[in-house]
């Protein structure tokens, strides 16, 4: 099951120098389906069908129209929505999308100067109330017989709170994502957050959890996952309850601590568990970092 936001993304896309004089600058306007709840229902519905497609062939391959994969989100009754919705029944079931009458679908707009994001605008605070304990309530059965829960840290702490509250009670494993640097530390407000067995945070949203939970660290000379691996062999395991915590550093690379030993790619051990360093895939280019987690 994946719970969070789905949301449609415009992105603006200009190798031209951006002056800020009211100008229009040549390029192209794309549109894409994002949310990173729905990102990850449709990866992980991609990553399914290619699974029954390599066990098997031709006619017997399964084509996604039955896909185990369940979204849980919230979309507008209106065009953008039911766009959203038609393109994520592909790879995940949507019936239990919760559709608003009142609230529109959320959107985002992004300029992006040679792959890099200058900035973004967004409208999706309306549609993410519509999230609710009760919306969470409603679809309880289909997390009690997960066999993982998703969730992204755009879904506002009351559903995020009954989520992992559910998840608790019928010992069911919880991957947090923290999405973005100012509500990526969320999941400590809830009385339940010890439900959460993965956190996937960049180094950005990673402080700002430190910082919550009483680490004042100099985030200048945290710029590559040996130099958090220091930090953290220095600290006691604050977060005690995780199987895995992955810190992603760009093209530095990612740490990853975890319970079991991953041998080709172990640094050493720390209070937090067994540390890995993982060095980034080497690409040519960089088409948009936009949605690059999911």
């Amino acid at each position: 099951v994946s719970i969070g936001s789905s949301i449609l993304d415009f992105e603006s896309i200009t190798a031209e120098e951006i002056r800020h004089d009211g100008g229009s600058y040549a390029g192209r306007v794309i549109q894409r389906c994002g949310g990173t709840g729905r990102n990850h229902a449709e990866a992980i519905g991609r990553l399914l069908d290619a699974a029954a497609a390599a066990r098997a062939s031709g006619d017997a391959a399964r084509s996604g129209s039955c896909s185990p994969v369940t979204l849980l989100s919230a979309v507008g009754c209106d065009a953008n929505g039911e766009h959203l919705m038609r393109t994520t029944a592909k790879y995940a079931d949507v019936a239990r999308v919760l559709r608003s009458p009142s609230a529109p679908t959320a959107t985002h707009m992004s300029m992006n100067q040679k792959g890099n994001i200058l900035f973004g605008i967004s409208c999706f605070e309306q549609i993410l109330r519509e999230i609710t304990p009760d919306y969470i309530e409603a679809n309880q059965d289909v997390l009690i017989a997960a066999d993982y829960i998703f969730c992204d840290a755009n879904v506002p702490v009351p559903a995020l709170s009954k989520v992992l509250e559910i998840a608790t009670f019928h010992k069911v494993k919880v991957w947090y994502e923290p999405t973005e640097l100012s509500i990526s530390s969320k999941f400590l407000d809830s009385a339940f957050c010890s439900a959460i067995s993965v956190i996937s945070p960049n180094i950005s949203e990673f402080l700002p959890i430190l910082r919550k939970l009483g680490v004042d660290s100099d985030e200048t000379l945290i710029t590559s996952p040996a130099a958090l691996l220091e930090l953290i062999q220095s600290l006691p395991p604050l977060l005690p309850h995780l199987d895995i915590l992955m810190v992603t550093f760009d093209v530095q690379g990612s740490l990853i601590i975890t319970k079991e030993i991953i041998v080709k790619f172990k640094v050493c051990d720390c209070a937090w568990g067994h540390a890995h360093i993982i060095p980034s895939p080497q690409v040519d280019e960089i088409v948009s970092v936009s949605g690059a987690g999911d």
